[in-house]
């Protein structure tokens, strides 16, 4: 988790620093969008704020996703747009750490897992920096829960580790 923190910090400092150099646009991007796999199927909601140069857009996210419990995923946002028109193709990846937050059962340690989340979208712009997103991609959540029997048998424990991979469909708005 620290180095997930100081990965951002390092991250909007660089932001900040080209900002200073450079013509950098601040920009936020807000999405919803639908995960699905074989067996379910769950919404998400997020926020990244950046800054964007010369097509590329780098920033700092979060969000919310509705598994069987609330994960928060945090995360470092990198999108590359192509073209020179109102209607733009980009791709985008994003990693971080997805955060458990649902309430914890006191039998259980709960452990932070990663977060992946990578594909290609399309950016219809109707005002000089204003767009509206498209895109499709996959996604992968993870955290591990573990019950430990130290009082009864030492060195016994139950764990149990999620993984949700996902296929996503999004649509937001750039500002």
């Amino acid at each position: 988790m620290k180095k997930i923190i100081i990965l951002l910090f390092c991250g909007l400092a660089c932001v900040t620093f080209a900002n200073a150099q450079n013509k950098v646009k601040f920009s936020s991007i807000n999405q919803v969008g639908v995960l699905g796999n074989q067996s379910a199927t769950t919404m998400t909601f997020q926020t990244v704020n950046g800054a964007c140069y010369k097509g590329w857009f780098a920033g700092a996210g979060v969000g919310v996703d509705f598994h069987e419990y609330f994960i928060v995923p945090v995360f470092l946002d990198i999108r590359k747009e192509f073209g020179q028109k109102n209607q733009k193709p980009f791709v985008y990846l994003d990693g971080g750490v997805s955060i458990y937050s649902d309430d914890k059962d006191k039998f259980y340690d709960y452990k932070n897992g990663g977060y992946f989340d990578g594909g290609i979208g399309y950016a219809i712009y109707f005002h000089k920096r204003q767009a509206v997103l498209f895109s499709a991609g996959y996604c992968y959540k993870g955290y591990t829960k573990e019950h430990s029997y130290a009082d009864s048998w030492p060195g016994t424990a139950d764990t149990y580790r999620y993984n949700y991979n996902r296929l996503v469909v999004k649509v937001g708005l750039r500002f």
